[in-house]
């Protein structure tokens, strides 16, 4: 009793010189901005001392959990001892050292207040009084998740969404490498929160426009669980609000969302599920596998092509995929032999783009004939003849015929192993047209130009080829001699050679001695 009797004197020595018994508001509002601040906003509702006692020992009965706090104006004396004992367990400064605010005891705080769901007070008046602006963000989150009234009050303010936007979307940015774990905490709750206050109220496109972009800019350069977190968030908007957005914005949502998703290893697989999911129209399988191969894929995007593409084909044009699957085979060592293996699943696709792939594999024989003539590009030139001979296995009679004709041209050419040629059954014709265009290229062709060759092919020929001569021997082309002009076959009458002894020369190999030689000769002469 003492004790707090010194202390009140030390605390107000104004009221106790007067006689008033009791500080003025302005003198309590000055005590308790160094006590705990939030109580000094209550200055600002109640302008009249006693009524302002009157609130205070309220707030200490619900603080405190007493219900025999003495009333101020009648047992001063026992208010003081109470009053003491309710600064010692509420005050800040007493723990110096990190001065961690209970929020428990805030929240007690705003239900005593009057009107303290209002969005400015909470929003503005209570961090800027703590002097921590995260402050805000614990509070909110803890008022969420225990479904408090504070909360679902906050929630039906006129305009609290956009102040709420504006409060904390500073924090919705890539977080720093050299930001510590704190940091990265209070930005995750952040996010949470603007979700959860956007869902509450849902508008489109603004200012979801304005927070799409920043979540697709976190998720791109944020950390690991920036990403997952915003991700997450995006997700969840856009199953829950699927039928307010509309299938055309959504859409054009999803077309961006995937853009980004998928440049991301880690988001990839989750996206792929999630975009499966909603069933949209326009972004079907084709739309995915395209988007996975634009981006690094690897060898599960290759397996989900193969295993999804064919099922739902749905007669679409998948040009650029099969195009891209063929160029990834000749130049990513890493998935190229998935990508082969995967061939016969997706050779169905193949017969609606003969004309592209005849362009491909006459560009991939190009390439050999000039990495050979420039002894560069070993390693594609080996996956080359892969792809080249896993075509040929196909037992597609165009496709076939298309791979034999490089292989002659190939064979011409002598700039590859007899072995690796005849491996690939070369056709009796060959393009000499084609081959001379090639090694005039060799000589005059810079690295990424060459390279250009298997990495961007167009189609140019628009032409079926002509079907390849089965069962026929290999051989090379045979050029015979033009006829002279002169008279009418008929007419022409070989003569007669004169009879006589005719000496026949043997064939002598070059491994005889050449003792036999010489007795050739004698008998000769």
């Amino acid at each position: 009793m003492e004790q707090a009797r010194k202390w009140w004197e030390k605390s107000f020595p104004d009221s106790v010189i007067t006689g008033a018994g009791l500080p003025k508001i302005d003198t309590m509002k000055l005590f308790w901005e160094s006590i705990f601040p939030p109580l000094a906003l209550l200055s600002d509702y109640i302008t009249n001392t006693d009524q302002y006692w009157k609130k205070m020992q309220r707030i200490m009965t619900q603080m405190s959990d007493n219900q025999d706090i003495p009333c101020p104006f009648q047992k001063l004396k026992l208010f003081i001892l109470a009053f003491y004992e309710f600064v010692q367990k509420i005050d800040l400064s007493l723990n110096s050292k990190s001065k961690k605010l209970d929020y428990l005891q805030l929240i007690k705080f705003l239900e005593c207040m009057p009107k303290s769901y209002e969005p400015h007070s909470l929003i503005w008046n209570i961090p800027a009084a703590v002097g921590h602006p995260e402050s805000l963000l614990v509070l909110l989150d803890l008022l969420h998740t225990s479904k408090h009234w504070i909360w679902n009050a906050l929630m039906n303010c006129d305009g609290v969404d956009d102040l709420l936007f504006d409060r904390l979307s500073p924090y919705i940015s890539p977080l720093s490498k050299y930001s510590n774990s704190e940091l990265k905490y209070y930005k995750l709750l952040a996010i949470d929160i603007v979700t959860i206050t956007f869902m509450h109220n849902p508008r489109f496109p603004d200012p979801f426009d304005s927070l799409f972009s920043r979540y697709l800019n976190v998720m791109k350069n944020g950390s690991v669980e920036e990403s997952i977190h915003c991700f997450r968030s995006l997700t969840l908007i856009f199953e829950k609000l699927r039928s307010q957005i509309g299938t055309g914005h959504l859409c054009n949502y999803m077309k961006d969302f995937a853009g980004t998703a998928i440049s991301i290893h880690f988001l990839r697989r989750m996206f792929v599920t999630f975009l499966l999911s909603l069933k949209l129209p326009n972004l079907s399988v084709s739309f995915i596998s395209r988007l996975l191969l634009q981006n690094n894929p690897d060898h599960n995007d290759i397996d989900f092509i193969t295993t999804h593409l064919i099922p739902n084909n749905n007669h679409e044009k998948h040009t650029s995929i099969v195009l891209k699957m063929l160029s990834l085979a000749v130049t990513d060592m890493i998935i190229s032999r998935s990508i082969i293996k995967s061939l016969n699943s997706l050779r169905k696709l193949f017969d609606s783009h003969i004309p592209i792939i005849c362009t491909f594999i006459q560009n991939a024989v190009g390439f050999v004939i000039i990495a050979q003539a420039n002894e560069t590009c070993a390693r594609h030139v080996s996956m080359i003849f892969d792809l080249l001979k896993a075509l040929l296995n196909l037992n597609q009679d165009w496709l076939k015929n298309e791979v034999m004709k490089g292989a002659a041209i190939l064979l011409a050419s002598q700039k590859v192993p007899l072995a690796f040629a005849n491996s690939l059954k070369p056709s009796m014709h060959c393009d000499k047209a084609e081959l001379v265009k090639w090694e005039k290229m060799a000589n005059n062709i810079s690295f990424n130009d060459m390279m250009l060759l298997i990495e961007n092919i167009k189609d140019d020929k628009g032409q079926k080829p002509a079907p390849p001569t089965i069962g026929v021997r290999s051989a090379p082309p045979r050029n015979f001699p033009k006829p002279i002009p002169g008279p009418s076959m008929s007419s022409h009458v070989p003569k007669a050679k004169p009879k006589g002894r005719e000496v026949m020369k043997p064939f002598v190999r070059n491994s005889q001695s050449k003792y036999l030689r010489s007795t050739y000769r004698s008998n000769q002469s």
